[in-house]
């Protein structure tokens, strides 16, 4: 298939989506009796753009050059975008909670490679221990999809802790 083509089906994937996690986070609002109100949106919309895994900080610090939304709000917000099924959170130990989208991409696992040093954080895919993790039934207990955390050093801070 031409790159223009790929280019193009995955935009059309990413446009859907982010449609299917707008009409997702209306219906949790109103089955919640929640307002659907302009900030919320505002802040969805930036999630929907943010990269793999974002700290409410760095959501927050990217929504005060252009938006005025409070911190509370965004807190508030990716509460309701967690419990909605959009986002989840992952409490790294040693650094503050990160967030990434949900989506059919990412009901795959992924293991989070956590640096201690300077807390960097890499997401990557093992096949071999997916496939070691997902093989496994629980009796009464259906796995959706799970997060395995690696604690190292990173090769940068390793490099930096080598000159020391």
């Amino acid at each position: 298939m031409p790159t223009v083509w790929l280019t193009f089906v995955s935009a059309m994937n990413d446009e859907r989506s982010k449609e299917l996690a707008r009409t997702a986070f209306s219906a949790y609002l109103k089955s919640r009796k929640l307002r659907h109100t302009t900030e919320r949106d505002i802040v969805l919309e930036k999630v929907l753009e943010m990269p793999d895994n974002f700290s409410i900080n760095s959501l927050h610090a990217s929504l005060v050059q252009a938006d005025r939304v409070s911190l509370a709000t965004v807190y508030n917000t990716m509460q309701l975008l967690a419990g909605a099924g959009i986002v989840r959170r992952h409490k790294f130990e040693g650094t503050v909670s990160h967030y990434e989208r949900v989506s059919s991409a990412n009901e795959i696992s992924y293991l989070h490679l956590v640096c201690t040093e300077c807390g960097k954080i890499k997401v990557t895919k093992d096949a071999e221990i997916s496939r070691a993790i997902n093989s496994r039934r629980y009796p009464t207990f259906h796995t959706a999809y799970f997060s395995l955390c690696i604690y190292g050093v990173c090769s940068r801070c390793a490099r930096r802790l080598k000159k020391k």
